[in-house]
């Protein structure tokens, strides 16, 4: 038992003692002589006195497992669990975001000198020697086309190293004239890789 319980037990008797002395002080010699008898008196004073110690007790014995609770340590703080990844809602949200931006290009009216100049730009960024330096290949096959403030550039590479870095070479070539690209990859039936950039003259709404 706790220090802190153990005084309170111990000032709880007291009073107690105090308790019945006062009792027993306060009964007159008449009263202590009643038809009852000096005995059956006692009896029922030390009754009271062990029906006073139990109701203190069980107090004492509350107040200690209430201190107890208070002191103990906390228990850890679990960690929420983990989302768990919903594979075919992100697979549907991807479609969603790839038929949204094809229908773009497509809604897009064609602005055939801007569309024409564009296009020239983004083959002689793809042609680039920067790719081969920084130990990337040029695309296997590509498909541009563009409209009149954006263009959609399709192209195959061999793997997804490749794909990456020819991407950020297009990105420095184009810069200048379509500065905003979203670019989605798939992984070919053979195995290679197919990038296509969203290439746009002005900064996109969504």
């Amino acid at each position: 038992m706790q220090p802190l319980v153990k005084g309170l037990l111990a000032v709880a008797i007291f009073a107690a003692g105090i308790g019945t002395v006062m009792l027993l002080v306060k009964e007159s010699p008449a009263t202590m002589l009643s038809a009852d008898g000096d005995g059956d008196r006692m009896d029922r004073i030390e009754r009271e006195q062990e029906k006073r110690y139990a109701e203190l007790n069980a107090k004492l014995d509350r107040l200690a497992a209430h201190l107890e609770r208070g002191a103990s340590p906390s228990a850890p703080r679990r960690s929420p669990p983990a989302p768990v990844l919903d594979l075919e809602a992100a697979a549907a949200k991807s479609r969603d975001v790839r038929a949204e931006l094809e229908q773009s290009v497509l809604s897009e009216p064609v602005s055939p000198q801007w569309a024409l100049e564009t296009s020239r730009s983004i083959e002689a960024a793809l042609a680039s020697a920067d790719i081969r330096e920084i130990g990337a290949e040029p695309p296997l096959g590509q498909t541009i086309e563009c409209r009149s403030t954006m263009c959609r550039i399709e192209m195959v590479f061999s793997n997804p190293d490749h794909a990456i870095d020819a991407g950020t070479v297009l990105n420095m070539g184009i810069a200048d004239r379509l500065p905003y690209t979203r670019a989605v990859r798939d992984t070919l039936p053979d195995g290679s890789t197919q990038m296509i950039v969203y290439a746009y003259r002005d900064r996109p709404k969504s």
